[in-house]
């Protein structure tokens, strides 16, 4: 016996409602507990280390700024890879690839050799990470049109061209290639109140027009010519995206240095989460950020305390074989 067309629709469109309502308290359900452990996580970091005891000054005035602008990092960089991940199409995508970090970088680096305040550099940080982006994305123009493969190419381009620069400066420059050198390992020591509030400020505008555009990065991940029929305006939706994703990176980068694979790791772990739905994936992918910069800050500040290690050597000791399993697994899949 068959059944009636129009009962057969309601029972497909009662069975999407219910898938859509699992995923839905799935998703909260994650953000929820993403958002408990991140409290959890802080709360542990504020009365973990050297000293012991109940002391104000390094609670208050040293642990917390250190735990905040943490979250601000680490939400911005994770925030900039999904985002570059979702322009590029590209899995092994991220800030640190495709030159805005070493843009950055080459701000901070030719601030420290020319001795200039830090309410300098922090924008010189800024505008040399756009620069880069701009010259990037630029490169990989093709005919009017910007080729993700090509894209990719340009960004490792400009990022080698960067990390020459900065080597340059600290060769003619010997006698500041210390602070240089620590500044390209990555650190949260910096407790400027103001510029941690502009950098949370700048990550959150980020996020915002980043969600903005979050359908717009739905379609494009299905293809840019299917994007293209459907009237979205690829090439200014990339470039938009580009601009905001080299923002949040100069604004996070001039405050802590560079720390590696954070855009690169922290994407494809939220994508397991939430799936590429871009509405969820970038909320997830900010708070797992948060979350994973907040415990490998705490552990670069008291597995080997009193000594401290930058905290970019613990985001390359965990990002490194991640990459090279993403790799592996890219190859295989070719």
């Amino acid at each position: 016996m068959s059944l009636n067309p129009r009962n057969q629709e309601r029972n497909d469109f009662s069975t999407l409602k219910n898938k859509f309502m699992i995923a839905n308290k799935r998703y909260i359900n994650i953000v929820l507990f993403l958002i408990i452990l991140l409290v959890v996580a802080a709360f542990i970091a504020l009365f973990l280390g050297s000293s012991k005891g109940f002391n104000y000054d390094i609670i208050y005035k040293i642990r917390l700024p250190r735990i905040i602008l943490a979250i601000i990092v680490g939400s911005g960089l994770s925030l900039s890879g999904a985002i570059l991940q979702g322009i590029t199409k590209n899995p092994l995508a991220d800030p640190y690839i495709l030159g805005a970090s070493g843009g950055a970088a080459v701000g901070v680096a030719i601030g420290i050799v020319l001795k200039l305040p830090y309410s300098v550099i922090y924008p010189l940080a800024i505008i040399s990470s756009g620069i880069s982006t701009i010259i990037a994305y630029t490169i990989g123009k093709v005919q009017g049109q910007t080729k993700i493969e090509v894209l990719v190419l340009s960004g490792v381009i400009v990022n080698i061209f960067t990390n020459a620069i900065v080597l340059l400066l600290m060769s003619v420059f010997y006698q500041d290639s210390h602070d240089i050198m620590f500044f390209l390992m990555g650190s949260l020591q910096e407790n400027n109140k103001n510029l941690i509030i502009i950098s949370g400020i700048l990550v959150l505008v980020g996020f915002v027009l980043s969600f903005i555009y979050s359908n717009e990065l739905n379609i494009i991940s299905q293809g840019e010519e299917t994007a293209f029929h459907l009237g979205v305006s690829v090439e200014k939706i990339k470039w938009s995206l580009f601009f905001v994703s080299s923002i949040i990176v100069g604004s996070v980068v001039a405050v802590s240095g560079v720390i590696g694979f954070m855009g690169l790791i922290i994407p494809h772990i939220a994508r397991v989460f939430v799936g590429a739905n871009y509405k969820r994936f970038l909320v997830v992918s900010l708070l797992l950020g948060s979350l994973f910069l907040v415990v490998a800050d705490t552990v670069a500040r008291t597995f080997f305390a009193p000594f401290e290690i930058p905290v970019g050597v613990i985001t390359a000791l965990t990002g490194v074989p991640f990459f090279v399993y993403l790799l592996m697994r890219k190859n295989v899949r070719s």
